[in-house]
């Protein structure tokens, strides 16, 4: 139990990470040609992957949306700092 109380904040934590940093490696992954090259388009001004980006916006949203996290249920829950 002690190892669950100790993971459950790194586990949500790596997943807020890998959402915030797929549009780069989906990036670099088309830029490379293992994608559609089109998720490589990066704005002239900005110099950012917008197409990329909105992709994994709407993902992270559609995730938000769907999947129903409430802290109660979680093995962790009744920890008390």
């Amino acid at each position: 139990m002690r190892a669950c109380e100790s993971l459950c904040p790194f586990i949500r934590l790596v997943v807020a990470g890998g959402l915030f940093s797929m549009p780069r490696a989906v990036y670099s992954m088309a830029a490379d040609g293992l994608l559609f090259r089109k998720l490589s388009y990066v704005h002239p001004r900005t110099q950012t992957p917008v197409i990329a980006i909105a992709i994994f916006g709407v993902i992270a949203s559609l995730l938000a949306l769907l999947i129903d996290i409430e802290v109660s249920r979680l093995p962790c829950s009744n920890v008390s700092f």
